[in-house]
């Protein structure tokens, strides 16, 4: 046989073991969206006989090929111990993994991934605790516009927790998360306003929007706040301005978050 008798050879049998390797493999030729299509109908029995295990299996391979939002599901499957509630559709709990499928979202932008990873490193769950890698994360779901995210962004900044103690960066994000409808900044811009750039009207304004949207009020332990006693010495024209502000901010937060639900 010729040497270019043999290459030949060669190369037919190694295109041979390809075919027969791609006809063998159990990774199936879809793509991403298709993946995790499957999954949601497995997930929801929708043509398909519900199965939950079928559903994350569907779903890492959504998450190999690079899916958003299968990881960032994968993460809340992994850290909640199942797609949903339901007995039978469980997981076993693995932070760790939740972790690693968190992270593979949140590099490619996805704000709610940002959001719970930030938690994860305030909390060290999963990961070791690490204040700044919190703030880190906070800070890029804070800029694609989550409340919660500016919220605990803006408590840094005022505790100095993970950045520099920074009051005018704590009000910054206070005022983003107010202005989306979020009680806890809500009630901390209301604390602000009683700060350096003393405004008792719009002060008292920020309390009665984060009262009537039902602000815990977590905050005010956190940083030994309790500015009520302020409010006690407003005058009645005082209180009917706030009361008109209050009801002019209420208008532009619904403007707020239905522009960005709009967006999103």
């Amino acid at each position: 046989m010729t040497s270019k008798a043999r290459i030949t050879t060669t190369i037919g049998l190694l295109l041979l073991i390809a075919l027969v390797i791609g006809a063998c493999s159990t990774e199936p030729a879809t793509d991403p969206e298709t993946d995790y299509q499957t999954a949601l109908a497995y997930k929801a029995g929708n043509g398909v006989e519900q199965d939950s295990t079928q559903a994350m299996d569907w779903l890492k391979k959504a998450g190999r090929k690079g899916h958003i939002t299968a990881q960032y599901e994968l993460g809340q499957a992994y850290w909640q111990r199942g797609l949903s509630h339901q007995k039978e559709e469980r997981v076993e709990q693995d932070f760790t993994q939740g972790i690693h499928w968190w992270k593979k979202a949140a590099e490619q932008g996805h704000a709610d991934a940002q959001f719970q990873l930030g938690r994860a490193y305030k909390n060290g769950a999963g990961v070791e605790q690490d204040f700044t890698q919190a703030a880190h994360w906070w800070r890029k779901a804070a800029e694609q516009g989550d409340a919660w995210a500016q919220y605990l962004l803006g408590l840094a900044y005022e505790i100095g927790e993970g950045v520099p103690k920074n009051f005018n960066q704590a009000t910054h994000w206070y005022s983003k998360g107010a202005m989306l409808g979020h009680p806890d900044a809500q009630f901390a811009l209301s604390g602000a306003y009683l700060g350096e750039d003393r405004d008792i009207t719009d002060a008292y304004a920020w309390l009665i929007i984060a009262k009537a949207n039902g602000a815990l009020y977590t905050r005010s332990r956190q940083i030994g706040f309790d500015g009520f006693e302020e409010y006690h010495h407003l005058t009645p024209t005082q209180i009917t301005q706030a009361k008109i502000r209050a009801k002019e901010l209420q208008k532009q937060i619904q403007a707020n978050i239905a522009e960005r639900d709009q967006a999103n």
